[in-house]
């Protein structure tokens, strides 16, 4: 293999750091979308565009922030804030992400998709009347969540 590492043998970690200085570096970087908690939309793109997130920046319920999970990227919606805690989930599935990523923990957010070589833009999908959609959507599955967690402990 002339020394090239196997691709299969590269700890996920290392790749995740790697990704990671890419995007500090260049501030942006397009990644295939893998995976179907975000539903049709996203699994049909050829790729996500990822803009990196400053330090002190905010994301508004509606945005699709990226965060790491067991040594993976994960780009789910923006449902509710709560201080530094995001309530994230993805859009085909009916459960939040617990536990519940901090700011210092959001990577970026997912600016565009890739279909068929055209660049498409998200900005618009996080207009400001449509948070409230978000914040109530974050509030009902968080409500969901509760409740379910209460069943499971209270019934047999």
């Amino acid at each position: 293999m002339n020394g090239v590492p196997d691709p299969q043998k590269i700890p996920p970690g290392i790749v995740l750091e790697t990704l990671r200085s890419v995007l500090r570096e260049k501030g942006e970087v397009a990644l295939p979308a893998v995976g179907f908690s975000m539903g049709p939309r996203f699994q049909a793109a050829e790729s996500l565009v990822i803009r990196t997130s400053s330090p002190g920046q905010r994301f508004s319920p509606g945005a699709i922030v990226v965060f790491e999970r067991n040594d993976r990227w994960v780009a789910h919606r923006l449902w509710l804030k709560w201080g530094e805690i995001h309530l994230t989930g993805g859009d085909a599935i009916g459960s939040l992400d617990w536990p519940a990523p901090q700011r210092n923990a959001l990577d970026g957010e997912v600016v565009a998709l890739w279909f068929h070589g055209q660049r498409i833009g998200l900005e618009s999908a996080t207009v400001w009347w449509r948070q409230p959609r978000w914040m109530a959507g974050g509030v009902l599955r968080l409500l969901r969540m509760l409740f379910l967690k209460w069943v499971r402990r209270n019934l047999p």
